[in-house]
């Protein structure tokens, strides 16, 4: 199991978090179009929308940031064997 700290200090990393954050943003505002498009173009957004827009963003870069740590993981296993 990896060590909690080794993991945290991963994801805390620089290219780690810029890495997410590209991610997140192409992802998030292409899914965000196609889920919210008819809210823009209709009557405006409501403050349950906003929150699901804000998820619809946090949920790429958690996964990116999880996939970064999982992989980097991996490599290093892979490396002492």
């Amino acid at each position: 199991m990896p060590d909690f700290n080794q993991s945290l200090a991963c994801a805390c990393h620089p290219e780690t978090v810029w890495r997410a954050l590209r991610v997140s943003a192409v992802i998030g505002t292409l899914l965000v179009i196609i889920n919210h498009y008819d809210d823009w173009s209709d009557d405006g957004m409501s403050n349950v929308n906003l929150f699901q827009i804000g998820l619809t963003y946090l949920v790429p870069y958690l996964v990116s940031t999880h996939g970064q740590i999982y992989g980097g993981r991996r490599q290093d296993l892979a490396k002492r064997k």
